[in-house]
């Protein structure tokens, strides 16, 4: 992805998405530091990748999560720090600044930094000089610095949470990433752009989604922005099983039950699914046996069906499962 470019990246053919794409190409050569704001799920990363791969630095682009640091580990996980250091460090470890020299250091939810640290790396971006955890000297890197928030960093440090001196260093570019309704005229882009790259598989067609679908889609508030719809088309290209996503299917990915599955990678929907279509089919809809197989109680193994869009009804102890699941010839019964 490092090679990718930012025309690959950036999907939208709206006014606010082409301005975001030529933001990026005009921030991308330049040293100073960039601040990439916006909503959650808006796309921040992508648009760090975006300025390093327009940049033409040969280092590669080193990423970090502040808010998945503890305080005590941050300057570790930053600066870096040598063997010895502390209670656990048996080896060097360079750290995000150092690991990113030649290239781009990218601190994600750099709002969440703790301001016992925030002075250490306000010393770094001046004299662009890295000192390890235990170091006796520092050294000199050559990193251009990204970072991105969702919150309002002036806000921040109007309540003390932020440095002023700080704020002022990193915002040397800043770089403003749309909420997707404010951009509703790229949903229909979008969708079809993740049905095509996230459904695709060299046996099935590939998944289009049909007018009605893309309606409803445009009716949806997104408060998870473009994150939410990739999960959203990717939930429901996996309730068609077919070469349509249909309003009826959107509408499932979009209920709540969908929403239990939105932090499982695409790929593993499948995965769940064709493991309990099989067990299914296995023991010919006998769900005290898929339980079993599962390591999970009855009721367990019903709750993981009905989230995997895996409709059934009940017969005593046996399924059926209905038409809809494309399994007709699994082994297990569908109604007609």
């Amino acid at each position: 992805m490092n090679d990718a470019k930012v025309d690959d990246l950036i999907i939208g053919t709206s006014l606010v998405m082409q301005e975001l794409r030529n933001s990026v190409r005009r921030a991308a050569t330049s040293k100073s530091p960039v601040l990439i704001q916006g909503p959650t799920g808006a796309g921040k990363e992508l648009v760090a990748l975006g300025l390093h791969s327009e940049s033409g630095r040969r280092g590669q682009l080193i990423a970090c999560n502040i808010a998945a640091i503890s305080d005590s580990l941050f300057e570790s996980e930053i600066m870096g720090h040598v063997r010895g250091a502390f209670t656990g460090a048996v080896r060097d470890h360079r750290g995000v600044l150092r690991r990113a020299s030649h290239g781009t250091a990218f601190l994600d939810e750099i709002g969440d930094m703790p301001t016992s640290a925030q002075i250490k790396l306000l010393r770094v971006i001046d004299t662009a000089e890295v000192w390890p955890v235990g170091a006796d000297v520092g050294e000199w890197c050559d990193f251009r610095l990204v970072t991105a928030t969702n919150v309002d960093l002036a806000e921040a440090e109007r309540h003390g949470r932020f440095r002023r001196d700080l704020l002022h260093r990193l915002r040397g570019i800043t770089i403003n990433v749309p909420a997707l309704r404010d951009h509703p005229e790229d949903i229909a882009h979008l969708a079809a752009y993740f049905a095509r790259v996230d459904t695709s598989e060299p046996a099935k067609p590939t998944v289009r989604v049909t007018p009605r679908a893309i309606l409803r889609l445009e009716q949806h508030d997104w408060p998870g922005n473009v994150r939410e719809l990739r999960q959203t088309i990717a939930f429901a290209a996996l309730l068609s099983d077919g070469p349509a996503i249909t309003e009826m299917h959107v509408e499932r990915a979009l209920a709540p039950a969908g929403g239990v599955l939105s932090d499982i990678p695409p790929a593993a929907y499948a995965s769940h699914r064709r493991e309990l279509l099989a067990l299914l089919a296995k023991f010919a809809g006998d769900v005290n046996a898929v339980a079993a197989a599962l390591g999970v109680t009855r009721s367990t193994a019903y709750r993981r069906m009905h989230r995997l869009g895996i409709e059934v009804q009940r017969r005593g102890p046996r399924l059926r499962l209905t038409a809809d699941c494309g399994v007709r010839n699994s082994g297990v019964m569908a109604n007609r």
